[in-house]
């Protein structure tokens, strides 16, 4: 069945040989009589929904059932969840595995925290809470318990007799009031360290309980957690995942964003007096209050969905009404006597702010010397704005004409925007600057008046509308996303007005980052604190930045609303285009800011075309602060070398000595920001020639000079006409890495004429892909011998080329990869496969070779390359003839070893063919050297030293 799990139907079961797996299924043995009651309450429902299925089917005869067709139901082909499901196959898939979560420090039961979940349950929901009781029992965390609050007996005497699950009757579990009642008498009766109230169906990760209370001990002011969490369908197929950012007020106020993905320390609940006055909203209550008493320091996110809730449709309506008397409650209790109307939204608010004072604004124009487009913004202003108290500077070069009241600032015509906004702030007369472009035009009314009010706040630094297109159908430009496009990127932009946008984000007031300088509202005394805006930075882009990050530093707020808007004169969106130099000083004033944009999350994508889609490339499932284990990431560029490394990631992570991760991104190189979010310890790549990589990996090295840097190399990188540009190329790279590692000796010897550190790890072969497999042998008349290649190979196969010829009526030759063409004409079959494909060991030994052919032209490439693919053949009992070459010169005596004289290997060819069984034992002899020798396992303690771990 899709999505079962073994343990739940037989507690006590683990495929896992570990003591920690053990451990888990010997304390799962006391589950069994709850399992048999979980199938004695499901059996109604399913024999009803066999019956009704069955009587269904067509009424025909035996003879004609054969002809039917059972067409599964088509799916809806959703691109955001083929990403989301394509996210967890490479997380499941991870060589990490759950090695990450395995490798938390993780106490025994008596120094675990004990969480409590609470389950308001009505009947027709009781099948849906086995399966929030299964998920818990595969919890690695022991210590919990599971209080089910219904207004039915319990129908199995396992729920009033376990340790770990408990049975609350109460009158009416539909009365909010008398759940809340109930919640109250539980948190002050037992004893507890971690509390939440989940609905029935609720799932959790197997390690959720233990990821959350290990960020618990690394965050000791934490006093609420919430994770991300997605949905299960009807199938139990995890969808519409919910990636949130850190917490924010101000979209909590708007809209539940947290759901019900959240745990609560015991005692923060009942010093705040949580759980007790707002029925219907019991979380959303103790979240509010906890940042009321404590602040929203105190509220911890783990971005990663350690919730699957149930895809039931509450009922918006009245918990609508009950959140938002828990939110005029924080109002009151934070003294803002502020409005809560209806937002865009069903599901949302939008709070309008009281503004008692009339402050004076000082609105900046700053013209570029166009004044294409200054009359009709002054006019709107004079039209649309119905806030009086407001005077206008405009900062330009050339005497303009302007409306009552309005006054000029002369500037010189090398004067930046930036310049000219410093000197129109420097004779403004306000309470507060706003910041305005020439470009955009005022359309609303209450505009000022509305961004007055949320700027008016006092945990408020600066306001930013929502800037629409020419023809308001579009967002022209929204807030910036920190990281992303290498530096920053406009979030939102070219989206329609009436698409709420991820998680509603678009439709509702929220806290960002940094926004757009085009219109941004700030108190002159804050500018003026703040040493106003940075002439260095040149662009309206790069000193809104700037400016939004020193506010952000005071921990004052970022506010961006969609209930003010402006129009601009473009009509599609605009995207921001930061120059190298503004990226470089912006990287080095805002390193850590830039890296991780508390607004937005770690898990989606940082490319701002697929902004708020689930990042699919440079991911892990590791826990960049809490993992005491080395972190190491693997760039693959190519297939080259898979085998290389990456088995022997999987290997060491799966013996506990790391974590690991692989990205194969083509050409594609991982961002600054995005490395930072990755976090490793080693990056571990090979080596690319390329002065676009050179130029990447000086600025990682730059800015994350923590992680060691190793490169692979391998024997093609020698040549003799390696180019003088192609040599300074290498020396850079090497002087900028911390090790190279190489397969040879010889090449080894090479590289340390550029590279002060080069350390050799000899190949071997996986055991998992090659221990057990053998090549099959086919009978036949002819003599079946092959070689495999890549197109790098055709000068050595082309010494072959007259042996080939020659030897066609006494051979069938075999190729597999390449083959030149001027010898395709010989060959039996040639199979044009991938030498990096997973299925390439099982390919090689279907093939069914008697014999393999290894020819190397003589020269310092070849002396410096490796013996994999001898290996790869003797691991499959396939007897090998080669070039005496220096790699090969290690093989053992059953390797003929000759010179590229093709009268030598005509005569070893025939002496092969006289005497088949002798050949198939020197296979075998082959096989076993490979075996005892050569396999990954026997030569891991290489890897570990030449990655220092």
């Amino acid at each position: 069945m899709e999505g079962e799990n073994l343990t739940l139907l037989m507690p006590g079961i683990t495929t896992e040989d570990t003591p920690q797996a053990i451990e888990r299924a010997r304390r799962q043995l006391k589950w069994f009589d709850l399992i048999y009651n979980q199938h004695l309450i499901e059996l109604p429902s399913q024999l009803k929904s066999f019956i009704t299925a069955s009587q269904q089917l067509p009424k025909i005869g035996p003879e004609l059932f054969d002809s039917i067709i059972f067409d599964p139901p088509s799916e809806d082909h959703d691109p955001e969840q083929t990403s989301y499901q394509n996210w967890l196959r490479k997380r499941r898939a991870s060589p990490s595995g759950n090695a990450t979560h395995a490798s938390l420090p993780n106490s025994g039961d008596n120094d675990q925290a004990k969480f409590i979940l609470l389950m308001p349950l009505r009947l027709e929901q009781l099948q849906e809470s086995m399966k929030t009781i299964a998920s818990l029992i595969r919890q690695s965390h022991g210590k919990w318990q599971l209080i089910l609050i219904a207004d039915f007996d319990a129908p199995s005497a396992v729920f009033t007799s376990s340790e770990s699950i408990g049975w609350l009757r109460i009158d009416d579990a539909n009365d909010a009031k008398k759940l809340t009642e109930a919640y109250s008498a539980i948190l002050n009766a037992l004893p507890s360290d971690w509390v939440s109230i989940i609905p029935p169906g609720t799932e959790l990760e197997e390690y959720a309980l233990t990821t959350l209370q290990n960020h618990a001990r690394r965050n000791p002011e934490w006093l609420a957690i919430y994770s991300d969490h997605d949905f299960l369908d009807a199938k139990g197929k995890r969808c519409r995942p919910a990636f949130k950012p850190n917490f924010n007020l101000d979209y909590l106020r708007c809209t539940d964003y947290i759901s019900h993905a959240i745990c609560f320390k015991s005692t923060a609940l009942q010093a705040t007096e949580a759980y007790s006055n707002s029925p219907g909203a019991d979380n959303y209550d103790a979240i509010l209050r906890i940042n009321d008493r404590f602040g929203g320091a105190a509220i911890g996110h783990i971005s990663e969905p350690l919730v699957h809730l149930p895809s039931a449709k509450p009922d918006i309506k009245t918990s609508h009404a009950a959140r938002a008397q828990a939110l005029s409650a924080h109002l009151s209790r934070n003294r803002i006597d502020a409005e809560i109307a209806q937002g865009m939204q069903e599901d949302t608010f939008h709070i309008r702010y009281p503004l008692t004072e009339q402050e004076l604004v000082s609105i900046i124009i700053a013209d570029d010397d166009s004044l294409l487009y200054l009359s009709s913004c002054l006019a709107a202003l004079g039209a649309a704005t119905d806030y009086s108290r407001y005077e206008i500077l405009v900062v330009a070069q050339d005497a303009v004409e302007l409306p009552p009241g309005a006054r000029l600032i002369e500037a010189d015509a090398e004067k930046s925007l930036i310049q000219r906004y410093q000197e129109g702030a420097r004779q403004a007369q306000g309470d507060y600057l706003l910041f305005l472009d020439s470009r955009l035009e005022a359309v609303q009314p209450d505009w000022l008046r509305r961004l007055l009010s949320l700027a008016a706040r006092p945990d408020t630094g600066a306001v930013s509308p929502r800037l629409l297109t020419a023809d308001a159908s579009r967002i022209w430009r929204g807030p910036y996303l920190l990281g992303a496009d290498g530096c920053a990127a406009s979030l939102m932009a070219g989206q329609a007005i009436d698409a709420a946008g991820y998680l509603n984000r678009q439709h509702v007031e929220h806290d960002v980052s940094a926004v757009a300088l085009d219109c941004l509202l700030i108190a002159k005394s804050l500018y003026q604190e703040l040493g106003g805006l940075n002439a260095a930075l040149n662009t309206q882009a790069s000193a809104g930045i700037d400016l939004c990050l020193k506010v952000r530093a005071t921990g004052k707020l970022i506010a961006w609303t969609p209930f003010a808007s402006l129009l601009h004169h473009a009509t599609t969106a605009e995207t921001i285009d930061l120059s190298d130099a503004e990226q470089a000083t912006l990287r080095r004033l805002w390193r850590n800011a830039l890296d991780q944009d508390p607004a937005y999350n770690i898990q989606l994508s940082l490319d701002s075309s697929r902004a708020f889609r689930v990042e699919e490339l440079f991911t892990t499932n590791w826990h960049a602060n809490l993992e005491p284990l080395p972190r190491v990431l693997a760039l693959e560029n190519a297939q080259d070398g898979r085998d290389r490394f990456l088995q022997a990631m999987t290997q060491m992570t799966h013996q506990g000595s790391c974590l690991s991760a692989v990205v194969r991104s083509g050409k594609r190189l991982p961002t600054i920001s995005e490395i930072e979010r990755l976090a490793p310890d080693v990056i571990i790549q090979p080596l690319r020639l390329d002065a676009a990589f050179l130029a990447w990996h000086a600025q990682y090295r730059q800015y994350r000079s923590k992680s060691r840097s190793i490169f692979m190399a391998d024997a093609r990188l020698m040549s003799d006409t390696l180019s003088q540009y192609d040599a300074k190329l290498l020396q850079n790279l090497a002087q900028q890495a911390d090790r190279i590692i190489v397969p040879t000796a010889p090449l080894q010897d090479w590289l340390s004429r550029f590279a002060a550190d080069v350390r050799v790890v000899p190949d071997t072969l996986d055991d998992e892909c090659w221990g057990e497999r053998i090549a099959i042998r086919r009978i036949g008349v002819k003599m079946r011998v092959g070689w495999v290649a890549d197109a790098q190979d055709e000068q050595d196969l082309l010494l072959m080329q007259n042996v080939v010829a020659k030897t066609i009526g006494e051979i069938d030759w075999i190729a597999f990869g390449y083959c030149p063409d001027l010898m395709r004409p010989y060959l039996a079959e040639h199979h044009p496969g991938d030498i990096a494909d997973e299925a390439y060991p099982d390919k090689l030994a279907n093939l069914g070779l008697d014999l393999a052919i290894l020819p190397k032209a003589i020269h310092a490439g070849n002396e410096a390359a490796s013996l994999l693919r001898l290996l790869e053949f003797g691991a499959l009992g396939i007897p090998v003839v080669c070039t005496d070459i220096l790699p090969f010169q290690t093989a053992p005596a059953c390797v003929a070893r000759l010179s590229n004289d093709a009268t030598e290997w005509m005569q070893t060819l025939q002496e092969k063919l006289a005497d088949r069984n002798a050949c198939h034992r020197s296979g075998e002899e082959l096989r076993n050297w490979v075996k005892q020798h050569h396999m990954l396992s026997q030569n891991l303690h290489y890897w570990r030293e030449a990655l220092a771990f």
